[in-house]
């Protein structure tokens, strides 16, 4: 496959769906980018080319991140790192802002897993552009007008949006570019007849260590994490599995206070027959 990089530098204000109207996400997914693509495809009568070729895996593309300059983010790695013993591990502040981090510079990868990410990465994006909030009003017919206000997010000069694009061949790349210029005037993001989420797409230069990660053959490296269904969901997580039904060494008073890294609470779940057969199911998921 061929990788391209597209920096989407917005004229406006957008606004991508986070639940509400009165906040907003800063970057979209690659699945709106789908539904955003397919609609410029009915357009032009090329819905079914446009279906073809990503099912063939001729076109790839991936979410979009934020870029500031010269500086392209990349999602922080969802993976516990066990800071430097000269980081301030009981830094209560320093914890929180490495918390609330969504993305990192690509460069500054191999120093994240090193434990070594410096603190002055942490607040770098609050550069990238600033909040807005416009209050509307709605009025529906003889009823009461009811106001709201909608979030949007600005994005300052120089910073804006990426993607990265994955295509077979010259005719691949081509189609792409022609849906992607004609949803540039259309928009992407808030309320397209206001004028939010247009933006000019232009082609940019790939840094060649992010193009090394997306050319890398190695092997595939594979995140586990463990959660509480009261704290929420992983919000990035691929898969997610409900696992309350296995036996639960809590209940066992020996086991009760000890941690899962211990092989006595592993010997304990691994036992009961309903762990190997789920075990055995997962495989066969995860293989297929």
């Amino acid at each position: 496959m061929n990788y391209t990089l597209y920096q989407l530098e917005f004229q406006n204000g957008v606004r991508f769906g986070s639940g509400n109207l009165d906040s907003t996400e800063i970057t979209f997914h690659a699945d709106t980018f789908f539904s955003a693509l397919f609609q410029e495809a009915l357009k032009f009568g090329k819905e079914k080319e446009f279906l073809s070729r990503i099912e063939e895996g001729k076109l790839l593309f991936s979410d979009a991140f934020p870029y500031m300059g010269k500086c392209f983010y990349i999602p922080k790695p969802v993976i516990h790192i066990e800071p430097k013993a000269d980081q301030e591990q009981g830094n209560s502040r320093k914890k929180k802002l490495f918390k609330n981090l969504k993305y990192i510079p690509q460069e500054n990868l191999e120093i994240f897993f090193k434990g070594e990410f410096e603190e002055k990465h942490m607040g770098s994006l609050k550069e990238l552009g600033s909040y807005a909030m416009k209050t509307a009003v709605a009025v529906r017919g003889k009823e009461e007008p009811e106001p709201y206000r909608v979030s949007t997010f600005c994005f300052k000069d120089g910073n804006g949006l990426y993607l990265i694009l994955a295509y077979k061949g010259k005719e691949d790349k081509e189609f792409f570019e022609e849906l992607l210029e004609s949803l540039s005037y259309t928009g992407i993001g808030g309320k397209r007849s206001a004028g939010f989420g247009r933006f000019e797409a232009v082609e940019g230069k790939m840094p060649e260590s992010l193009r090394k990660k997306l050319t890398d053959t190695g092997k595939m490296n594979i995140s586990i994490l463990s959660f509480g269904f009261k704290f929420g969901l992983p919000l990035d997580a691929d898969l997610v599995f409900d696992v309350r039904f296995l036996p639960n060494p809590f209940y066992d008073e020996k086991l009760r206070y000890k941690s899962g890294t211990v092989p006595e609470v592993a010997a304990y779940i691994e036992k009961h027959e309903v762990t190997k057969e789920f075990k055995k199911k997962l495989d066969d998921l995860v293989e297929f």
